[in-house]
C-alpha cells in the first residue's frame, strides 16, 4: 500500500500495482470500443485530480473516495490531511463521522431484530416505550416502527424542544426525557403513513426503541448486528482510544470544528467509520460476500413508499437500481451509493461540512454527472471584500475571506461561509439565503443584494481608505486576550511583525489587508471598524485564528 504521504494524495488498489495496471488496461479497451461505437469520449473521471483541487481550494482538509468495481475489486483515492495544517495524510483507514448514513444501520438493525422475532416493524411505537409515555396519533392512526424507518411517521425533522447548551455539539444533551416530553405535547399534522418527510427525530426515536427492546446501548447493537458479522473492525459510535492516530478532526471549511456526541438520538447520526469498512458494508448490501445480514439488507432495499426503503433512498438510473444515503455533521460530510444491478458502489468521506461529496460520489460512478463549482482563486475574491451597510437598518454585511473561502458576517452574528453558484452569485448553506454582488459601469463591485425569505435587501459598498505604501494603517501594538502582544512596524517600506518573546519577522502583502509571513506558514489579516480604520488583526496558523485588538 502506498499512501504517497509526501504530497498529500494517494491512490491504492486491492492487489498492488499489477491489479491497477490490469484495471487501467481494461479501461483503455473500454474507451477504444466506445469511441469506435459512438465516437464519444468515455474516459473515466480523474478522481485524484478532483480531490486534489478541492483540498487545494480549502473546501476540506482531507477527503477519501472508495470505489467498489463491477469485478469485485476495490480502489481508494485520497487527498489531504487529518487536520488542517497537519502532515498526517488521510487514507482508506482514516476514521470519519458518517452522520446520517447511520440511519441505514438503524433500519438494518430493526430488520435484523424482526428476523430474531424480537419485534415486528408493524408494531406501534407506543408498545415499546414506557407505559406512561404518550406517542401522538392522528385520525386513529398510530405510528409504527416501519413508519419511523421510512420517514413516514409524520414527526418533524427536529423536535421543537431541541435547545442545545453547546450549539457546536448539539445532540449531546438531548436526553430520552426531552424526547418523551416532545412526544407527549406534539400534535401530528397528518396521519402516519401519509408520505415521506425526512425526520432525524423519527430515526433517533427508532434507535432508542431498539435499545429498549434489546436492553442494549446503541453502540452494542451496532457491533452485535452489523459490525461483528461483517468484520467491520474500524466502525463504532465513538472512535476507540487505540485508533486515535487515524481519527480525522472535524472542520467547517478549514476552521476547527467539534466531533458530535449523541444521547437519545444516536440512531440518527452517531456512527464513525472508514472507507474500507464502508465498502465492506456496500459489498454485503449487494450480496457479494456471504453474511447473515443478506435477507435483512435485501428487505431494507425494497421500496416501501416511492423513493424510500427502510433507511435507504431508492431510485433508478442508467445502470439500474440505485440505493444511497448521505450524511453530514458539524464537521464531516459523507455519501454512500450502491448500484445492485451493476455491482458497483462508492463511499466519499470528508473531514469538513462540505456537501460536494454527493456530486463527487455520483460523478465517480457516472462521469457525466456534474461536479460542484470550485470557489474562485483567492485573488479573484479580493474584489468582493468590504463592508456593505444595509441602508437605514443600521446593520451591515462584512465580506472577508479565509484562504479561498468567502465569508459573510451580518452585524452581531458570526461569519458564515458562502459558496459560488455562478458569476457574482453566492449561496449560504446553513440557511436558505443568497448574495448577489453588483458592479458599476467600470466593472467594479459597488453593492450586494441579500436574498432571503422573499426579500431582496440591497447594500452599497462602503468606500475604503486607499492603501499607503508606508503601511501607516497597520503599524501599532495589538493585544491578545492572553496578554501577549503583536508589534507591527514599517521597516523602510517593509512591514514586520513581532510576537511577544519572539524575533521580528517580515510579511508580504497577499491581498486586501492581508499579509503572509515569508519564513513561516502563517498569515495575518487586518480588520477595520465602521470608519475604515484598522482596529484589530487575526493570526491564521495551523488551522487556528487568533484575534488581537489594536491598542490606542
Amino acid at each position: 500500500m502506498n499512501n504517497h504521504e509526501t504530497n498529500g494524495r494517494g491512490r491504492t488498489g486491492d492487489s498492488a500495482k499489477a491489479v491497477l495496471g490490469t484495471r487501467m488496461l481494461r479501461r483503455t479497451i473500454t474507451v477504444v470500443l466506445a469511441l469506435v461505437a459512438t465516437g464519444a469520449n468515455a474516459e473515466p473521471p480523474d478522481i485524484q485530480t478532483i480531490l486534489d483541487e478541492r483540498v487545494e481550494a480549502g473546501l476540506t482538509p482531507g477527503i477519501v473516495v472508495g470505489v467498489l468495481h463491477d469485478d469485485g475489486s476495490t480502489e481508494f483515492i485520497s487527498a489531504g490531511t487529518l487536520q488542517a495544517g497537519g502532515t498526517t495524510m488521510v487514507d482508506e483507514h482514516t476514521i470519519f463521522e458518517i452522520g446520517s448514513i447511520t440511519k441505514v444501520f438503524t433500519a438494518l438493525i430493526a430488520a435484523r431484530m424482526e428476523e430474531h422475532e424480537l419485534l415486528s416493524l408493524d408494531d406501534p411505537v407506543q408498545q415499546h416505550l414506557p407505559a406512561q409515555i404518550k406517542v401522538p396519533t392522528k385520525d386513529g392512526q398510530t405510528i409504527t416502527l416501519r413508519h419511523l424507518a421510512t420517514h413516514t411517521s409524520g414527526l418533524p425533522r427536529m423536535p421543537d424542544n431541541f435547545h442545545p447548551a453547546d450549539p457546536t455539539n448539539p445532540y449531546a444533551d438531548y436526553t430520552p426525557e426531552h424526547m418523551y416530553a416532545f412526544l407527549g405535547d406534539h400534535d401530528l399534522a397528518d396521519p402516519p403513513g401519509t408520505g415521506p418527510a425526512y425526520s432525524n427525530l423519527g430515526m433517533g426515536l427508532l434507535g432508542h426503541v431498539l435499545e429498549l427492546r434489546a436492553d442494549k446501548a446503541y453502540e452494542d447493537l451496532v457491533q452485535a448486528e452489523v459490525c461483528g458479522p461483517l468484520n467491520m473492525t474500524s466502525t463504532s459510535c465513538r472512535p476507540r482510544p487505540q485508533d486515535a492516530s487515524r481519527v480525522a478532526a472535524a472542520h467547517r471549511g478549514l476552521q476547527p470544528g467539534v466531533a458530535w456526541d449523541f444521547s437519545a438520538m444516536a440512531g440518527c447520526g452517531d456512527i464513525n467509520s472508514t472507507a474500507t469498512d464502508m465498502l465492506t458494508f456496500a459489498a454485503a448490501n449487494m450480496g457479494q460476500n456471504k453474511s447473515p445480514l443478506h435477507e435483512a439488507m435485501r428487505k431494507c432495499q425494497t421500496p416501501v413508499v416511492p423513493g424510500q426503503g427502510l433507511g435507504w433512498g431508492i431510485g433508478h438510473d442508467a445502470k439500474g437500481k440505485r440505493v444511497d444515503h448521505n450524511g453530514g455533521t458539524g464537521g464531516f460530510a459523507s455519501y454512500l451509493c450502491v448500484l445492485p444491478d451493476s455491482g458497483e458502489a462508492v463511499i466519499v468521506l470528508a473531514n469538513s461540512a462540505y456537501r460536494g461529496v454527493d456530486q463527487i460520489g455520483q460523478h465517480t460512478l457516472d462521469g457525466e454527472y456534474p461536479l460542484d463549482v470550485l470557489p474562485p482563486k483567492a485573488a479573484a475574491l479580493d474584489e468582493l471584500l468590504g463592508v456593505f451597510p444595509l441602508g437605514s437598518t443600521g446593520a451591515e454585511v462584512t465580506i472577508t475571506r479565509e484562504e479561498r473561502q468567502l465569508m459573510a458576517r451580518l452585524s452581531g452574528q458570526e461569519a458564515i461561509p458562502v459558496y459560488p453558484v455562478s458569476g457574482d452569485r453566492f449561496e449560504y448553506r446553513v440557511v436558505q439565503a443568497e448574495l448577489t454582488f453588483g458592479r458599476n459601469r467600470s466593472g467594479e463591485i459597488n453593492r450586494l443584494v441579500l436574498h432571503q425569505n422573499g426579500q431582496h435587501l440591497e447594500a452599497l459598498k462602503q468606500p475604503t481608505q486607499p492603501q499607503t505604501s508606508h503601511h501607516d494603517d497597520y503599524t501599532g501594538t495589538y493585544r491578545m486576550a492572553s496578554g501577549k502582544e503583536f508589534s507591527v512596524k514599517d521597516d523602510r517600506g517593509n512591514l514586520t511583525i513581532r510576537l511577544s518573546g519572539q524575533q521580528r519577522l517580515p510579511v508580504v502583502q497577499a491581498g486586501h489587508d492581508r499579509f503572509e509571513y515569508k519564513d513561516v506558514e502563517a498569515q495575518v489579516s487586518f480588520l477595520r471598524d465602521a470608519d475604515g480604520s484598522v482596529n484589530r488583526l487575526v493570526l491564521h496558523q495551523n488551522g487556528a485564528h487568533v484575534e488581537a485588538a489594536k491598542k490606542p
